[in-house]
């Protein structure tokens, strides 16, 4: 994922994004921002159904057509509702579907693991690569699948216009608000806002790679405290749209993070107490606190 220009000798690291390499190995990976599971590989889908009037749309604003929706079974992943986006450049499981599903899924330093919140038998494993975490494995049985919960989405029976949802992307709207966002995908915690950071130090020769593709250049790096977020060590990058916390970097630092039926934990792994909660806001977890150590 990040690599060394010979040429302009600037330090790339991945922000939504998954390199084409690693794309076409066919490998799944989680993602907080994914509304549904969604693969471009339409050999993985059984019972294929037409869907007609849906769109995703990604982090340059582009639209990507849903063409159908169905059952991927395979010796790696086994999950019912996945839509087929041949536009997506890699095949993404979604934390909140999962969560809907009554599923608990805990992100820590060893990566992450998809457990029942019934009985906590595990179903699900990813192991973090590079800034993203990489599906090993996630089943569900026929006999003990979870029964599908209402996922609460429009599709086209029910609105006669295009309906659209966000992959990876945070509206203008909400980005002006401030607002801080947990992603798996992201690298590092950053920032558009440049205010909100203290002992800003200079940062040159890294890019941050957005979801169109383009390098966003890294201006500097420091601490944040405000009311609603403390944490060290965010990048400060104006060309981003809103506010992220790296879910890697709070595993680097000894926390976990739990997502269960719509609400993300942070805790600490040495003793359980919690030090920030998010919440589901559409296709992205919004959080309402999050305190970690300055020092």
């Amino acid at each position: 994922m990040a690599f060394m220009s010979r040429i302009c000798r600037l330090r790339s690291e991945n922000l939504m994004l998954i390199s084409p390499e690693e794309a076409a190995k066919g490998k799944w990976y989680m993602a907080t921002a994914a509304t549904n599971h969604m693969t471009r590989d339409q050999s993985l889908i059984s019972d294929l159904k037409p869907v007609t009037g849906r769109v995703v749309s990604r982090g340059n604003g582009a639209g990507l057509k849903v063409h159908g929706s169905g059952a991927v079974n395979t010796e790696t992943v086994a999950i019912p509702d996945v839509w087929h986006v041949p536009g997506i450049n890699a095949n993404l499981v979604s934390v909140p579907q999962l969560s809907l599903l009554g599923l608990n899924i805990l992100f820590d330093r060893g990566g992450c693991t998809v457990t029942r919140g019934s009985d906590g038998s595990v179903v699900g494993k990813a192991c973090r690569s590079a800034c993203v975490r990489v599906a090993l494995s996630l089943v569900f049985s026929r006999s003990s699948r979870p029964r599908r919960l209402g996922l609460g989405l429009a599709t086209a029976a029910d609105s006669s216009e295009m309906a659209s949802y966000p992959a990876f992307q945070v509206s203008p709207e909400e980005a002006a608000k401030g607002k801080w966002y947990i992603a798996t995908a992201a690298t590092n915690h950053m920032t558009h806002d440049q205010s909100v950071i203290s002992n800003l130090k200079p940062v040159t020769g890294r890019v941050v790679g957005g979801g169109n593709g383009a390098g966003l250049q890294v201006h500097g790096s420091g601490a944040v405290n405000t009311e609603t977020v403390a944490i060290p060590d965010v990048w400060y990058v104006p060309g981003i749209n809103c506010n992220l916390v790296s879910v890697g970097q709070l595993c680097q630092l000894g926390l976990e993070v739990s997502i269960f039926r719509g609400v993300c934990t942070v805790t600490r792994a040495s003793d359980g107490s919690v030090v920030g909660k998010a919440h589901r806001s559409g296709a992205v977890y919004e959080v309402e606190f999050l305190k970690v150590p300055l020092n």
